[in-house]
């Protein structure tokens, strides 16, 4: 038996868990005003195939497939991440399920896009992760 807020995410159909994924997703996008989605979007995107719904009892992650435009490789990129508490303790399960899907849909790697400086040091100091890159823009219209 897994302890509690430990469970393995399995996938699910957004239209099912949508009642609270919205809720998730709004909230990732309010604390985010410069990433352009909207949750309908990653709800088209899911119901579409071009997205995965994964859920577990406290959280849930919205996975997707990207090309790496510089050497070809194909990606497996954790777009939404969401869980009831922060923290970063469904991190550490997570991570290695992800790893495991990843490598069994032929991944190169798993990218997680942020400008959250918190996780981005988990990732990196925690999770064996490694900072490629980093945007940097000055808006000129206002």
């Amino acid at each position: 038996m897994e302890e509690a807020g430990t469970a393995r995410p399995v996938i699910a159909n957004i239209r099912d868990e949508w009642h609270w994924v919205r809720k998730g997703l709004q909230e990732i996008l309010d604390h985010n005003p410069d990433v352009n989605t909207i949750p309908e979007d990653v709800y088209h995107a899911c119901k579409s195939g071009n997205a995965h719904l994964w859920v577990a009892p406290e959280y849930f992650v919205i996975t997707t497939f990207e090309t790496d435009s510089d050497n070809g490789e194909r990606v497996f990129l954790l777009w939404f991440a969401w869980a009831k508490d922060s923290g970063g303790r469904h991190s550490i399960t997570a991570n290695g399920f992800f790893e495991e899907v990843a490598r069994s849909q032929g991944c190169a790697g798993i990218e997680i896009q942020t400008n959250h400086q918190p996780l981005i040091d988990y990732s990196v100091g925690q999770l064996g992760y490694h900072v490629r890159t980093q945007i940097l823009r000055k808006d000129l219209m206002e």
